[in-house]
């Protein structure tokens, strides 16, 4: 029925006929001479009898006599440790009064145990008298463990920094034999926590919180009745200091409106020196249009500016702004003759990432950037006819989109444009859209040219020679009125910017307090350079930078080029050159 096996531990017996494999072994405490046996020296007797040869001797015995211990032994906890000391019946913790066990560890179902109990010792024993040194464990804490912890023949187990809570400890064995007992031993522990942690403790807590935020509560109460007392007083005596005012106000209004009649003019003339400190001027043609510039500014109405090139056409545009409504707001410039075609619209439209090669990353257009303030375009008859239609849409809707954008952005810029060309020749000629300049042509501000202010030439030589005497270090006070006068009948084509670059040239020339205009003036006078009734600004933009060009040998770069007497980039320059067709012969 049996199949024995002879091994280095003993005889094994294997039972075939069982489901579940399962092998009983035994060795010398069963009876055996040793544990090990020598190969192949075994047989078996006609009798049943089994012999075997081995190291310390023969064995010989008849399987029928072994017989199965059947019998589960009983499970028992012997002690209780706790901080790997001992706790008997009737004590507590070492260093402490309290009773822990009343009765016996074996007789007690439950232990209550503190927080401060950090390393806790279970100690337990099967009961059985057949080779207890075969006997197996397995424990289980319930609430600790997820599941049955198989011990082997260890006969203890330690638990270290229990969370307070309830805990059952279970603990099971098997006899010689395997067999193991189904009914589990437990002992229920409960760990109580610290005072803090305790329902008491904390409704006590609660109630104190409450307590404190009450007459928190209720002193707060009492300083706003305290507070609201001295306000009233204090409103009182404001009251009678703002009747006071108002009084005093009263006062002042009688003698404003008393002396309003004769200051009208004077305060007109404050108002223009302190709104425009950056324009100097004292001729009434030149006063009228800062009138104009005052009358807009407190509206959004598109402003065109036209003039001369040199004339202060953006001084005046940035004067609008200042003096409006979105000074706080950024004046965003874009000047459409200093740009390449190809460029104008991404610099007023922006454009999306890969609308088209070499746009690497979205870039905001100016339009955009000047939203909630004001765009300023400058030289707009430069700006390409097939860019029009868009930019008067910007005009109607303040509306746009980017160069390969799918949305439409909405702003709100207010519109100032300038330009030196003759529009309306423009116009007939077909490069430029005429609903544009319907809706620029809203509220056109004309410049006049310095030639028509000669009243103001006298300041503004005196108000440069002033800066760059200053910014040059030089002490440079008086002019020859000889000069002045030169300086008075010169028809100045490039305007203020042309006098400008003449003074600043003076001004380097000059080595004593005396203003020395030298040689070089007379090679840019308009000897020779004739303005007849007819000639368009185009056609006299042209012959001038043509003067301009031969009186630098056409230098066009470099501190002596015509772009720095013309006060302009080369590029632009090169750009106007190849627009009237100017090259060198």
């Amino acid at each position: 029925q049996y199949i024995w096996f002879s091994t280095h531990n003993g005889i094994s017996r294997f039972d075939p006929r069982q489901d579940v494999l399962q092998f009983v072994n035994f060795d010398e405490s069963d009876g055996l001479q040793d544990n090990e046996f020598n190969a192949d020296a075994f047989s078996g007797g006609k009798s049943g009898r089994i012999y075997f040869g081995g190291i310390n001797g023969f064995t010989a015995f008849n399987p029928g006599d072994v017989k199965i211990n059947e019998n589960p032994p009983s499970i028992i906890i012997t002690d209780l440790l706790i901080n790997n000391a001992s706790v008997s019946q009737g004590g507590g913790r070492p260093n402490d009064d309290r009773t822990i066990l009343s009765k016996s560890i074996s007789l007690t179902n439950t232990v209550t145990l503190s927080h401060k109990d950090r390393v806790i010792t279970l100690e337990f024993v099967a009961i059985d008298y057949i080779n207890p040194a075969k006997n197996l464990y397995k424990y289980m804490l319930e609430g600790f463990d997820q599941d049955w912890v198989d011990a082997g023949t260890r006969r203890f187990v330690t638990y270290t920094n229990l969370k307070p809570g309830d805990y059952v400890f279970r603990v099971t064995g098997s006899n010689n034999h395997g067999v193991w007992n189904a009914n589990d031993t437990s002992l229920a522990i409960t760990i109580t926590p610290p005072i803090w942690m305790t329902l008491w403790f904390r409704s006590i807590s609660i109630l104190l919180f409450i307590s404190v935020v009450y007459f928190s509560y209720r002193k707060r109460i009492a300083d706003l009745e305290n507070k609201k007392i001295g306000l009233e007083k204090t409103v009182e005596e404001r009251s009678r200091a703002a009747k006071e005012l108002q009084n005093a106000l009263d006062e002042v209004e009688i003698l404003k409106n008393r002396l309003q009649a004769e200051n009208i003019y004077l305060r007109d003339e404050i108002k223009l020196d302190h709104n425009f400190t950056n324009i100097i001027s004292q001729n009434e043609a030149f006063k009228e249009v800062l009138y104009q510039v005052e009358q807009v500014t407190a509206t959004d109405t598109t402003v065109f500016i036209l003039g001369e090139s040199g004339t202060g056409k953006e001084l005046i545009a940035r004067a609008v702004h200042a003096l409006s409504d979105r000074k706080d707001r950024p004046l965003v410039k874009i000047d459409c003759a200093s740009l390449p075609t190809t460029l104008i619209e991404s610099e007023l439209f922006g454009h999306e990432k890969g609308a088209f090669t070499g746009a690497i990353k979205k870039k905001i257009g100016r339009v955009e950037l000047a939203n909630g303030g004001t765009l300023f375009l400058d030289e707009i008859g430069e700006l390409p006819l097939e860019l029009q239609p868009k930019f008067l849409r910007v005009l109607q809707d303040n509306r746009f989109e980017r160069i390969g954008g799918l949305h439409t952005i909405e702003v709100d810029v207010r519109i100032i444009a300038a330009t030196n060309r003759n529009i309306k020749h423009e116009l007939t000629q077909g490069r430029f859209r005429e609903d544009l300049y319907f809706r620029l042509n809203v509220f056109p501000i004309q410049i006049p040219p310095l030639r028509e202010r000669r009243d103001d030439i006298e300041l503004l030589v005196r108000h440069f020679s002033n800066k760059y005497s200053t910014k040059m270090g030089k002490q440079v006070k008086s002019i020859n009125r000889a000069t002045m006068e030169k300086l008075v009948d010169y028809d100045w084509p490039g305007n203020i910017r042309e006098l400008e670059n003449v003074i600043e040239r003076g001004i380097v020339l000059s080595t004593g307090k005396e203003l020395i205009i030298g040689d070089w003036f007379d090679s840019t006078s308009t000897d020779g350079l004739k303005i007849a009734e007819n000639v368009s600004l185009e056609d006299m933009e042209k012959q001038y930078i043509l003067k301009v060009l031969e009186s630098t040998n056409w230098r066009v770069s470099g501190p002596k080029g015509a772009a720095k007497i013309l006060k302009m980039n080369a590029s632009t320059l090169f750009s106007r050159m190849d627009k009237h067709g100017i090259s060198r012969k």
